[in-house]
């Protein structure tokens, strides 16, 4: 009878021994769910933020400055030798056409740059006249020619007392019809402005302010357009309303007898 009692408590004991741990496995299963699940959560926020983040868009906010010239004599034919007088001069707080506002922007570098063309034939575009940089001495008067080659110059403005000048001349050596196109040495949107320019409100959206296409006004638009016209190809309703700016501001023709 002993020996029973004591078979009973060791089947009894053996039960405990098993269902115990049974128990004890099924809490561990469930505390480690739990913490997947947290874990699953944590990963799932952290990728979505990192998302968010990777999904900010740049978009470029143009600025397209009015930089006045004058170009004189005006008029459409000089002498053989005869000098021009290409001068400018305008503060640091400059006009933007698009927003019809000013932004200051001093001591800044223009890189101003002058394409020589002589216009040889009347069927062909401007891109395919002869580069005439050779044709013509300089002299620098206030500022300076900084490199002068077959195809163009590239000038320096003086900037002082707020704003900045240019007086320099050309002096003609060959007869014939140019045109001198007055633009800057870097290409559209690739010139950084201050971010003050411009508001970031709008969410997922870095809006950074950048020199669009620039406008150099030659002699308040008096610069021998139909001169231009009778020597050159423009077919103006194939172009783009910026470009067809560009031919009536910022070229400037004439005839050299």
């Amino acid at each position: 009878m002993g020996c029973l009692n004591s078979l009973k408590f060791l089947q009894q004991d053996h039960c405990c021994i098993f269902i115990r741990p049974k128990a004890f496995i099924g809490r561990i299963c469930m505390e480690n769910f739990k913490l997947t699940i947290c874990l699953f959560l944590l990963f799932t926020l952290f990728s979505s933020s990192q998302c968010s983040k990777n999904t900010i868009r740049d978009e470029k906010v143009d600025f397209d400055f009015l930089i006045p010239y004058t170009v004189s004599p005006l008029k459409d034919t000089i002498r053989l030798g005869e000098e021009l007088t290409i001068a400018t001069v305008f503060s640091d707080t400059v006009y933007d056409i698009k927003s019809g506002k000013w932004y200051h922007l001093p001591d800044f570098d223009w890189k101003p740059l002058l394409f020589f063309s002589k216009l040889v034939a009347p069927d062909k575009p401007l891109g395919n006249q002869s580069s005439a940089g050779n044709q013509f001495e300089y002299i620098n008067i206030l500022g300076r020619f900084t490199n002068v080659d077959n195809i163009g110059a590239n000038m320096k403005y003086v900037y002082e007392n707020g704003q900045y000048k240019l007086i320099v001349k050309i002096k003609t050596k060959g007869a014939g019809v140019y045109c001198i196109e007055f633009v800057n040495d870097f290409s559209p949107r690739r010139i950084q402005l201050p971010t003050s320019f411009t508001t970031n409100n709008t969410p997922g959206v870095n809006r950074r302010p950048v020199i669009g296409f620039m406008r150099n006004y030659v002699n308040n638009g008096q610069n021998n357009y139909q001169l231009l016209k009778q020597n050159c190809l423009i077919e103006e309703s194939n172009i783009d309303s910026i470009s067809v700016w560009q031919y009536k501001n910022r070229i400037y023709t004439f005839v050299v007898k």
